[in-house]
């Protein structure tokens, strides 16, 4: 497994929110969501999933698929003045890749406009 010929974000570009009570997290540059009953546990899943998927791309190597970027809606949030901070980097093929979490109160409703 390589990152030869495939570029990772700089940025890991994460929107969280709630949706029925539940902790939603939502990795824009991949399209991956995960839920949980608690924040810490959505973000660990989501740090997983994120790992798995590209990591399975790229020992299949799918290089070209990887890159599946979430609707455009759900970029259009990231403006400035929303809240946001950085989480522990996700480990990808041995590179160490920085996340930005951004808080988006209206989550449910902007998931609502499509499918997630």
């Amino acid at each position: 497994m390589s990152l030869d010929d495939f570029s990772l974000p700089t940025t890991i570009t994460i929107l969280s929110g709630e949706i029925a009570g539940k902790h939603i997290m939502h990795c824009l540059d991949f399209d991956l969501v995960e839920m949980a009953e608690s924040d810490d546990e959505a973000w660990s899943r989501l740090a997983c999933t994120v790992r798995t998927y590209v990591e399975f791309g790229l020992s299949k190597g799918w290089k070209e698929s990887i890159r599946h970027r979430a609707p455009q809606r759900f970029w259009d949030v990231l403006k400035p003045g929303i809240p946001a901070k950085f989480r522990p980097p996700i480990l990808i093929a041995n590179k160490s890749v920085p996340v930005i979490k951004a808080e988006e109160p209206h989550y449910e409703a902007l998931a609502a406009t499509g499918a997630a």
